[in-house]
């Protein structure tokens, strides 16, 4: 062992404890870097191959009826490679003991398999036979949310008949990953489930045969969807065509995707964060050994050591520590990832969710660990490289001690000669307080973020199930019926009030962009649906023209005051031109609102809707319900309390995890910057200190003038960090801003408390370690001189 790494060990022994917290710091950039970039990683491969096995499609188009010879039209077109039909139909099931009447969407098998795209992977039993005509595969998802088993039984009310069906097998489908019912928000299981059944049986009992209304095509790799698009909804047109969609606007696909898109993000501003604290502490560290060892340095030179070789050993001191930080990383990064993939698979449902890493990730986490350390003591470096041997040799000539600009103001502040001394040293040392006080502002900061994240999601959850959804129960019908249906329903037992509202598909234009969404046509003076943006205030229908969702307008490029052409896909499919009236930063979802009587005019009908809002008596609650079952012309039921369950049981939980993981994290970076900081006066001022008892200071003096220095950079750094916590927020909160999802941008009293009450305890953990040391200084060392 040469004699420099005998140094660089002997260097890193003494100052273990500053070199343990810069590891901590960027073991969890690292680890959070590898958590995301495996995750990510591994929901991209499992997906590919999800789809590859069961060929899942590429174009997907539902519509009213079509004869089988307009498929073969399809079929013909260049770079389809191969196409398959099918019947679906949205049935309400009827459970042995429960209440609620889940919906399901029933899809049909070809009878010799499950078909050539989209095909089905059992878990258990088999698949319907061919002459079966009651037989049907379960979603695992909702097999479990029930108990379902093959060999059970469940009745589906299938447009308007009730049908016994019986359970031969449960599967997944790479079409339902993420198995969620239409118009949900997040998946809920006991809500929403898929059935597979036989296409000749279920064709027969919707009417249907020698006939289809879902169309799946599989397209050639160098093939480009937009146009095969536009000649598969002119094909269509004819027959009720309700608009192809390419696989990327496919709801699940769409949703893993968004999800993927989030943690690539995390993966780049987390790590940044906390790589930039870990080499703030490198230079912190490393700057003040180089200037302890410039005799040291001058003397290597003197023995023929060249620059190169001394700042090779400074450079591989840092870059030991930042491969230590990623080696501890890259095991933490990995539970984490894990954990993360159990998570999903939770969300996500697929055949096999294996947990995976490429090689190029742990190669990336070490360079970009060790382009932060290497900025980290690059100008430490490079400063004492440039010194001559001679120059070296003396010690660095001691600071002048002068009045500072702000003396007036620091004897105004601070009476007492420790309080002066606190604020003189700060403000003789700018750049060093300035980056103690930011480091400790970051720890603020990702507390805030951790925070906000659970802020975010109750306000959500305030705006849509407090102040919007105030009814009970929501019924779907299965087809428009009159408003006079209204009278019906309020003389249903227990039910105290009702709404109407009528939502028609359609295509929007607008500057050379369109999207298939659904307008929505609600009462003016609606008291149980209300129309409540992301900061919880309630907006109002304009008298004429449309209120579109604020993320809407930005995908059509438009605003208020522009005309959207709009294409009815139902009926007589007009094109019709409206004004967008006003917008509405909305939550989720890309949203068109009208009044309900101005779309009946627009249509040219008698005023229909398709659901209603109950307000529901809770002691009539389950009366109602087996009323409202008993309806065969209701397609499906939705809950309100149900709803909520599910949100807070799926989301809360997660979002409690995430704050916990951040709240370690920020605890990481206070300690490591505050015990560094410490660590680095008390070698500066040990001289100082030192002369200070000797002259009859008491032990507790001398400690109260480093806490103070302490407490002043972290009473400085809260401030600063609920700043920065808050602009993370803002960020986060574009980041979030997608077509699906937007997060309301909300940050509470609360969690600024918090946030500083947590950097206040790391501060007195640190203080209570500096305590120990400062009570091992010894006095005859220290003041013996260097000169």
């Amino acid at each position: 062992m040469s004699m420099l790494h005998r140094k660089l060990l002997r260097d890193l022994v003494a100052m273990r404890s500053q070199v343990l917290a810069i590891v901590a710091v960027i073991s969890c950039g690292i680890g959070t870097f590898i958590m995301s970039a495996s995750t990510v990683r591994s929901l991209e491969t499992t997906r590919a191959e999800y789809y590859r096995a069961y060929r899942f499609a590429n174009i997907f188009c539902d519509l009213r009826r079509a004869p089988e010879s307009v498929a073969s039209r399809i079929s013909e077109l260049d770079g389809v490679q191969d196409w398959e039909t099918r019947v679906a139909a949205y049935v309400r099931l009827n459970l042995e003991g429960v209440r609620e009447s889940p919906q399901a969407q029933i899809l049909s098998l070809p009878g010799d398999g499950s078909g050539r795209l989209n095909q089905i992977h059992l878990r258990s039993g088999r698949l319907p036979h061919v002459d079966s005509d009651r037989e049907v595969v379960v979603s695992e998802a909702f097999s479990k949310a029930y108990g379902l088993a093959p060999g059970g039984e469940i009745e589906a009310v299938i447009y308007g008949k009730l049908v016994r069906l019986q359970i031969v097998g449960i599967g997944l489908s790479p079409e339902f990953i993420y198995e969620i019912g239409p118009g949900g928000l997040l998946p809920d299981s006991k809500a929403f489930g898929i059935l597979w059944m036989n296409r000749n049986s279920l064709a027969a009992t919707v009417g249907m045969t020698g006939a289809f209304n879902q169309i799946a095509l599989l397209l050639s790799e160098q093939v480009e969807p937009k146009e095969i698009l536009r000649t598969i909804d002119s094909l269509l047109e004819p027959y009720g065509g309700l608009g192809a969609i390419a696989r990327k606007d496919q709801r699940s696909h769409r949703f893993i995707s968004s999800e993927m898109d989030e943690l690539r993000s995390m993966g780049i501003a987390a790590p940044t964060i906390f790589l930039c604290v870990a080499a703030f502490l490198m230079n912190m560290v490393l700057s003040r050994l180089i200037s302890t060892q410039r005799e040291q340095i001058a003397a290597l030179k003197a023995f023929g050591f060249t620059r190169l070789e001394i700042a090779t050993h400074y450079f591989g001191m840092a870059w030991l520590i930042a491969g230590t930080g990623t080696v501890a990383g890259t095991g933490f990064g990995m539970y984490l990832g894990v954990s993360l993939t159990k998570m999903y698979a939770k969300f996500f449902h697929f055949p096999n969710f294996t947990f995976s890493i490429p090689w190029y990730v742990f190669i990336l986490a070490l360079i970009i660990s060790g382009l932060a350390a290497t900025l980290g003591v690059w100008m430490s470096v490079r400063s004492v490289m440039q010194l001559q041997p001679a120059e070296a040799m003396r010690p660095e000539p001691p600071q002048v001690y002068h009045k500072v600009i702000f003396e007036k103001v620091v004897e105004l502040v601070a009476s007492g000669t420790a309080p002066r001394m606190v604020v003189r040293h700060l403000v003789r040392h700018p750049r060093r307080a300035t980056l103690s006080v930011l480091g400790i502002s970051l720890s603020v900061a990702v507390l805030i973020l951790g925070s906000f994240m659970q802020d975010a999601v109750f306000s959500m959850f305030d705006s849509l199930f407090r102040l919007s959804k105030r009814y009970d129960v929501q019924v779907s019908f299965r087809e428009p019926l009159h408003e006079s249906v209204e009278h019906e329903l309020r003389t249903i037992v227990g039910v105290r009030d009702v709404e109407l509202s009528r939502a028609i598909p359609i295509r929007v234009k607008s500057s050379q962009r369109e999207r298939l969404v659904a307008l929505q046509g609600i009462d003016e003076e609606a008291k149980l649906s209300l129309l409540i943006d992301g900061k919880g205030r309630k907006k109002v229908l304009p008298q004429a023209g449309l209120l579109v969702s604020r993320k809407l307008a930005e995908v059509l490029h438009a605003s208020v005051g522009d005309t959207l052409y709009i294409e009815i896909l139902e009926e007589e499919r007009r094109v019709i031109q409206l004004p967008i009236a006003a917008l509405i930063e909305d939550l989720a979802g890309e949203n068109i609102y009208l009044a309900r009587r101005s779309l009946s005019k627009i249509l040219a009908e008698t005023p229909r809707i398709n659901s209603a809002y109950l307000l529901v008596d809770s002691w009539h609650m389950e009366e109602t319900l087996d009323a409202l079952r008993s309806r065969p012309g209701i397609a499906s039921m939705a809950v309100t309390q149900n709803l909520k369950e599910s949100f807070l049981k799926t989301i809360a939980e997660n979002v409690r995890r995430m704050r916990t993981m951040n709240m370690i994290f920020s605890m990481i970076i206070a300690v490591g910057v505050i015990y560094s900081t410490a660590r680095i006066s008390l070698a500066e001022r040990s001289r100082d200190l030192a002369t200070l008892r000797v002259l009859g200071f008491s032990h507790g003096e001398i400690r109260n003038i480093l806490i103070g220095e302490l407490t002043l950079l972290t009473l400085v750094a809260i401030p600063l960090g609920w700043l920065l916590g808050y602009g993370l927020a803002y960020l986060t909160v574009n980041m979030f801003d997608r077509e699906l999802f937007r997060m309301p941008l909300v940050v509470r009293f609360n969690t600024y408390f918090y946030a500083a009450m947590v950097v206040g305890i790391a501060m007195l953990l640190a203080t209570w370690v500096m305590d120990r040391h400062l009570r091992k200084l010894s006095i005859v060392e220290v003041l013996k001189s260097r000169e």
